[in-house]
């Protein structure tokens, strides 16, 4: 069964949500998420300012990813997790 561009986009406004949320995270949701991205950026490869968002999100999960620790990585990135959450939900409306 394929995932749609439209769950991709919600499942990964979801994962970015509940970080901002609950101040937590896990190494296999940034892996998840990670791999998310990978297919948008296929399917938006054209589509410059989405592609920016995108690959500031990429590079925040791969950051996750590497950490044993991730309530300061989650808090560091607060505001840009919102705006992305925010950018991810006017793609998807």
């Amino acid at each position: 069964m394929t995932i749609s561009k439209e769950n991709h986009i919600t499942l990964l406004k979801d994962i970015l949500s509940t970080h901002c949320q609950d101040c937590s995270g896990s190494s296999s949701q940034y892996a998840q998420a990670s791999r998310i991205v990978d297919n948008l950026l296929v399917e938006f490869g054209q589509e410059e300012d989405i592609k920016k968002v995108l690959s500031e999100i990429q590079n925040y999960c791969k950051q996750g990813t590497q950490l044993s620790y991730h309530t300061d990585h989650i808090n560091e990135n607060q505001t840009a997790i919102s705006k992305w959450v925010e950018h991810l939900h006017s793609m998807n409306s």
